[in-house]
């Protein structure tokens, strides 16, 4: 997904999951918040157990500000 400059990718995980699993896409979200430079297109995961604060990030980092 590094490579993908243009497909936005939207990944939505149902439940349940498993605590390994939770903890494999925890590690995703953290990488992608950590990089500075985005020069591809980020892609959305959402799955259940998502740390609050790290969805608004990626959030913001995906789909920028939300005007009001």
């Amino acid at each position: 997904m590094k490579n993908n400059e243009f497909t936005e990718v939207r990944l939505d995980f149902g439940i349940p999951l498993s605590d390994g699993y939770k903890i494999r896409l925890n590690s995703i979200v953290d990488e992608i918040l950590a990089t500075q430079n985005h020069d591809y297109s980020v892609p959305w995961i959402g799955f259940d157990g998502m740390d609050d604060e790290k969805y608004d990030q990626l959030e913001l980092i995906v789909y920028g500000p939300q005007e009001l």
